[in-house]
């Protein structure tokens, strides 16, 4: 594959013609499990199959992800205490909420960790409180960025005569589901305490920061096209153009070069550049 030389706008890549193009599941309906064995399916934009140019090439910008909660959200938890009061010589029961804030800024793996430091530090705090020394009470996350899976073993034996218990808030748990990357329905009772089972192995999770990105037209191992958020100013990573009866290509997503991975709550662009001229050539 050959592409030109000469250009008036780019100096350093000396390509005379530049169109971009951008690529995106926004406002388009993809069926999941079509995307998870097919991928993304595109056509190629008709100006790039009927042009004429003999020295021609597909040109990677950058891909982004945008997750449809930006900031982060609130986490709402409903602990019940029940210990045992010496001055009145009898047991004793209380319910309390506590409000945690889940950050989204940060990388999945340092969310998960914090929000389960976070609900430790507050079985130890009325542990220590309350003098509750019967039972057993800890969270435990675990995120596998190869496998795409978070593991979570929520731990409460509790005691015979003083425990803690908790339960968390629908809408919340509804919130970590989808940060999760897991089908979730909104709650029909959104402010009720009704999730005490949270445990289970999660899969398909969607970290961009773990994501590898692939492209049916690019010749490298696995069809390897870039990382998540790889962006090039110039497009200097040179691919073979549609030809033929090649109309459309397709993009996935996995985690180790094999297992797809669908994110369900992200936006994500793909920008590419048709690059075409008639005269000089350079290999690709």
């Amino acid at each position: 594959m050959s592409l030109l030389l000469r250009s008036d706008t780019m100096s350093d890549l000396f390509f005379s013609y530049i169109r971009d193009e951008l690529f995106t599941n926004v406002g388009q309906k993809f069926e999941t499990e079509t995307v998870k064995h097919e991928g993304y399916r595109f056509d190629y934009p008709l100006r790039w199959l009927r042009d004429p140019s003999v020295t021609k090439a597909i040109g990677f910008r950058r891909m982004k992800f945008i997750s449809e909660a930006i900031h982060g959200f609130p986490f709402t938890v409903g602990f019940e205490v029940r210990y045992y009061n010496k001055e009145k010589h009898t047991y004793e029961k209380f319910e309390q909420g506590k409000l945690l804030q889940v950050s989204l800024l940060v990388n999945l793996e340092t969310t998960l960790q914090a929000f389960q430091e976070k609900i430790n530090d507050i079985y130890i705090e009325y542990a220590n409180q309350y003098n509750i020394d019967e039972g057993e009470y800890h969270l435990d996350i675990i995120y596998d960025r190869k496998n795409a899976t978070v593991k979570i073993n929520k731990i409460e034996d509790l005691g015979e005569n003083v425990y803690i218990s908790t339960k968390y808030n629908n809408l919340a748990w509804y919130r970590f589901m989808r940060m999760l990357n897991q089908p979730a329905a909104y709650p029909v009772h959104p402010d009720f305490y009704e999730v005490e089972n949270p445990n289970g192995t999660y899969e398909n999770v969607f970290d961009s920061d773990a994501i590898i990105v692939h492209a049916s037209f690019s010749g490298a191992q696995n069809s390897f096209l870039c990382l998540a958020n790889d962006f090039y100013e110039k497009p200097t990573k040179l691919y073979e153009p549609p030809s033929g009866s090649i109309s459309d290509f397709q993009v996935w997503f996995t985690t180790d070069g094999r297992k797809r991975i669908v994110p369900l709550y992200h936006a994500f662009y793909l920008e590419l550049s048709f690059i075409y001229n008639y005269y000089r050539t350079v290999k690709i």
